[in-house]
This record gives structure tokens, sequence and C-alpha cells, in this order.
């Protein structure tokens, strides 16, 4: 606020001295229509509209040839931007000229000059930054300035004329200063969508289909201050297939999915803020609408954005390539839009989208708005992103997932940690143990999927960052024996190892976790026929003292992770009928009262054997 009452008064200032010298006029509006506006230019200086489409500069010195200097007003910087006549056109940093801009002219000679020139339906949007903005009126005629300031009077300060006075009606085409605390478009004439439907729909259908259309316009509007007005749907058009849209300004062209109008409103957004000026390449404009439209997405509750990103967008960007120009790339396009983000904020899109329109010049609007240019970002997109590893410790968004929030609300959650080590029964750390996490409860059906997961180094250590929340402990001590039976095992605090995820423990993820110890010893050994050849069929079985036990499949060999305790192995068939059990140096035996007690203490026993005498067998 202190920035703006400093401008404020600076530029209070300034229309005092001119008008106390007599260094301006107000020029008389002549005539205005629906459709053209005109002034009589005095000579000297002269506060009036650009009405029209955007056009380079050089075309209000070809319209007004007594001009010869014009000065507009950049918001966005608070300061002026100045266009000189030469031989070949204006000199200066003023390069385009866009729909409602309020301009200073200055008229040569002693005559005075009437400028007619279009008025167009742009001009009569108004994207007002904070502190003072030089805007063009072109809403109805003669409206009083009550009336007309309405839809900001609680973001205005202040509004002045040309003359430094207060606005009391406003006629077409009048431009004047504005003063606002807070960004904000003013549309004086807003036209909500309208869509045509190329399918016939049931009416529910189609109401369907304008509660979307309305709801993604008010996600919008609420998210960045503006909505495009005059914006054409047509639904259910028969050229699209599957969820597929595109869009031709003004009209967005729909296939009959509800989905795309997100992404393809986002081009009606960019459209407007250029002013029909350079567009920017492909790269920015679909990864900017897939961001947007994830957001929206995200906002509404219907797909969680940091997951959407990391288990979707980011592989299949990978998948893409680094500088991906095909026309199936939009992962990539958004990944890279993404880091913008990250840096600037999503605000600064805009930004950027206003600078192209003031500059005509895309990559020097970059440059401004980012303060590097397109090829520095590139080297850094290459760096931090495409080609760096994917992390599978990270399930929370943390600082690089996580978008900033349009509406932050009780659904946010709280980063936290689990940590801890995996060693043997003496305590020694034990390396490649891949370690996992499924957050909340979990069945009896293991489908491979974890939240996060990481395979221990020599240190034996793990360390994940998830929500906060409670979390099953999968092991999968692949290192031991890597084709042998990688199914996971769950970690219980009372039983060390469980075999089946009815008897996993869950363990919390807080942000200042304690360090779990996860220990656990080995029983292996090979089962083979008297001819040496595995057995099909054969399960093993290790049972405690207190009759728990875990069993899997041994096509020829078997591993139990277990903890230190007292075992009896058994041999069964994979359909439960028992064969017998392990028997020591006579290695299978008939009876339960013939198995020899295996004792796990602190050392693994990986050395076991047992030969299956003929005609044992489950065929």
């Amino acid at each position: 606020m202190r920035r703006i009452v400093r401008v404020g008064a600076w530029l209070a200032a300034l229309l005092a001295f001119m008008v106390g010298l007599g260094l301006f006029s107000s020029p008389e509006r002549v005539t205005a229509s629906d459709d053209t506006v005109t002034n009589v230019l005095q000579p000297g200086w002269n506060l009036a509209g650009w009405t029209e489409r955007a056009a380079p500069v050089e075309t209000i010195f070809e319209r007004i040839p007594e001009l010869q200097v014009v000065y507009s007003w950049d918001a966005d910087f608070q300061r002026f931007r100045l266009a000189m006549r030469t031989d070949s056109g204006g000199l200066g940093d003023l390069r385009r000229l866009t729909p409602g801009m309020g301009l200073w002219l200055r008229i040569g000679g002693g005559d005075s000059v009437t400028w007619t020139r279009p008025l167009v339906r742009e001009a009569s949007v108004a994207r007002l930054l904070p502190g003072w903005n030089l805007v063009v009126w072109a809403g109805e005629d003669g409206a009083p300035a009550n009336d007309a300031f309405r839809p900001i009077d609680d973001v205005l300060v202040f509004v002045s004329d040309a003359d430094g006075r207060a606005v009391r009606t406003l006629a077409t085409g009048d431009a004047v200063w504005v003063d606002v605390d807070t960004a904000r478009e003013w549309d004086q004439a807003y036209e909500p969508p309208r869509i045509e439907f190329l399918a016939g729909l049931a009416p529910h259908q189609e109401r369907e289909v304008q509660d979307y259309v309305d709801d993604v316009v008010a996600f919008y509007f609420q998210r960045l201050g503006f909505r495009v007005s005059g914006v054409e749907v047509r639904y259910g058009d028969p050229q699209f297939f599957g969820c597929a849209g595109a869009y031709d300004a003004p009209v967005i062209l729909m296939a009959a999915c509800l989905d795309v109008f997100a992404h393809e409103y986002v081009h009606a957004i960019q459209e407007y803020l250029v002013a029909g000026g350079a567009r920017p390449p492909l790269w920015l404009q679909e990864g900017d609408a897939n961001f947007w439209a994830a957001l929206y997405d995200d906002a509404r509750g219907r797909r969680d954005y940091a997951r959407h990103l990391r288990e979707q967008v980011l592989p299949q960007a990978r998948s893409e390539g680094f500088v991906s120009r095909g026309l199936h790339s939009y992962h990539s396009y958004h990944i890279r839009v993404h880091v913008l983000v990250k840096r600037e904020g999503p605000d600064a899109l805009l930004q950027f989208y206003r600078r192209t329109s003031v500059l005509g010049d895309w990559q020097q609007a970059f440059e401004e708005t980012y303060g590097m240019t397109v090829a520095e970002f590139n080297v850094l997109f290459a760096q931090e992103m495409l080609l760096a590893p994917d992390d599978p410790t990270q399930a929370c968004p943390g600082d690089w997932y996580e978008p900033v929030k349009a509406q932050p609300g009780p659904s946010e959650q709280t980063c936290g940690t689990i940590q801890g080590v995996v060693t043997d029964l003496a305590g020694n750390p034990r390396s490649g143990v891949e370690v996992g996490a499924i957050r909340g409860t979990i069945d009896s059906h293991d489908d491979g999927s974890r939240d996060v997961r990481q395979t221990t180094g020599p240190d034996g250590k793990f360390s994940f960052s998830v929500y906060e929340g409670s979390y099953s402990l999968s092991l999968v001590p692949v290192s031991l024996a890597p084709d042998l039976w990688p199914s996971s095992h769950w970690y219980n605090s009372q039983r060390v190892l469980a075999p089946t995820h009815s008897l996993a423990g869950q363990v919390s993820a807080t942000p200042h976790p304690e360090e779990l110890v996860v220990a656990y010893g080995v029983i292996a050994g090979v089962i083979v026929s008297e001819n040496g050849r595995p057995v099909p069929g054969i399960h093993t079985g290790v049972t405690d003292s207190r009759g728990r036990g875990q069993s899997g499949p041994a096509p020829g060999a078997f591993q139990h992770f277990v903890g230190g305790e007292t075992y009896v192995l058994e041999v069964n068939c994979a359909q439960g009928t028992r064969l017998g059990w392990y028997g020591g140096e006579e290695g299978f035996v008939r009876f339960r009262s013939q198995a020899t007690p295996i004792v796990l203490e602190d050392s693994d026993i990986t050395d076991l054997s047992i030969t299956l005498p003929a005609g044992v067998s489950c065929e």
C-alpha cells in the first residue's frame, strides 16, 4: 500500500502541474456508436484511448500524421512507456497498442485533428493492477460514475479524469486514471459463455454441461480475478473423438466430454491476455493449459494435483523427452510450466502474457518476467527436472511437487517422515532390502503397489517423506536370493516380521519420528528330489513355539524372514497336503515329533537341505 500512495501522490502532482501550465487538453468527444469512437484532438497533449484491436505502435502514427509523441502507462511497473515518431515509425519502448489502453498524445502544429477509430468489445475489459491504471471506458455512453465503478468498488482507491478531477459521468471512449489496491478485472459489458449443443441431449444432460461450464468459469474468475467475455462453446462436435477439443477464438470446440473445457478455456484466457498479439510457443500454451486444468481438478476434489504430477505427468514427461516438439508431448509441456510456477508462482504466468501483449515479443516478456532467457531456462529445466532421477522415497509433495493452492482449506495435509534401520538379529545393518509403505489399512491381497519404497544401502537405513498418518511397512529382502520368492513381509512391532497383511502392524508418519529398528533373521535352504531336481508344487512353512508361522512356495529353494525364536519347518503341497518335516541331518521326516527344532538367535541359518524320498511328491 505504501508504494501505491507514493506513486499516487506523484501522479496527482504531475497532473496538477500540467493542468496549471496548460500543457494538455481534454479532447472533445464528437461521436460514439456501437462500433466507432471519434475525438477532436487539440494541439499539444491529449488524453484519449485506443479502442480498436491490438496493433503495432506505428499504426497510430500512420492514422494521425500530426502525432509526434505517444505515452502509455505500464501498470505492471507503474511507469510510462514512450514512442516517438521517426521516419520509419515509432522509436521507444512502447511497441504495441492494446484494446482499452489509455494514451497521452502530443499533437503538433496549430490545428485540431479529428480521430475516428473502431470500438471493439475487447476495449471494454480493463485489467487493473495494484496502483494506478490508465484505461478506457468502453461501456454505456454517459454512464454515471457510481454505476460504472460499482463492480470494482471494494478495491477502488481513487479515480480521476485527464484534468485530475473526480469523475462524475463517463462518455464512451474516455480515458481515466483508476487507482486500486488489489488486482481486478473491470469488465464493463461481460457476456457469459454461450453453449450450442451439436448432439442430441436430454434437458438434464444439457443442464449438467451448463453447470460444468459455469463452474470452470467461476473457478478461474475466483483464482485469476477475471473472466473471458463472449466465449462460444460447441458441445458434441462430431469431428472430435473421445475427450478432445480445440480453441478457435472465440469458439471452444468439444467432443461430448466435459473434462476438456477446463483446458480449452485457458486458451481463451491466453488469447484474451495477449490481446490478439504474438502467441508464445506451443509448449508454453499447452503446458499452461494443462497446469491450470490440473489445478481445477485438484480444487474440486476430482484428482490430487501432487499425486497426478508424480505418478502420471512426470514419468510420461521423461518418456516424451527433454525438448519435445510433438503434438503428443503435453506432459512434458506441463512439467516445464510447473517449474516456472515453482520459481515465481502462478501469477507470474499472467504477468508474462500481459507483458507479451505490451511488448509484442514473448521471449523478451519471458526474460522480464522470470529473470532469465529461454535458453537459460532450458538448462535449468534439464538440470533440475527431466535429467534428474525420480525419488521413490517422496510421497509427500514437498517443495517441488506441491502447487500453490487456490484456496487453502482443511483438506491440505501435513508432511511427516518414517525412518529406521534394517538389521540382522545381532544388530548388524542389512543392505539390499526393499522397504515400502502403504498408507492406511491393507487387505490380504498384495498388488505390489507402495506409496513409497527404498532399498537399503550398507548402513541399512531407510527414510520416507509422506503425509502424516498411519502406514503398513513391507520388506522384501531381495539381496539374499533375488530370484527366490520376492514377495513382501510385513513389519510388526510385536512380531518383528509378519508373513501376512492381517498380522501387519501400523507405523506413524510424524514431523519428528523415532527411528524404527526392524530386525529379522533368515531361515533358508534347498528342497529337491533324489535326482537333485526341484520338486513342483512344494511349499514350506515355519512355525514358532506359539504356533504362529509363515509359508511360501519353494521351487527348489526356500527362505523365511522371521524374528529370533525356535521354529520347526514343515513341507507341504500347494493345496495344503502335509508331506513331512525338516529333521536335521536326516533331512526329511514324516512326523511332527521327529522334526528338529531350528533355533534362530543372532545368526542367519541358510544351509538347510531337504531331499524328498522317492514317491513323496505333490503330483
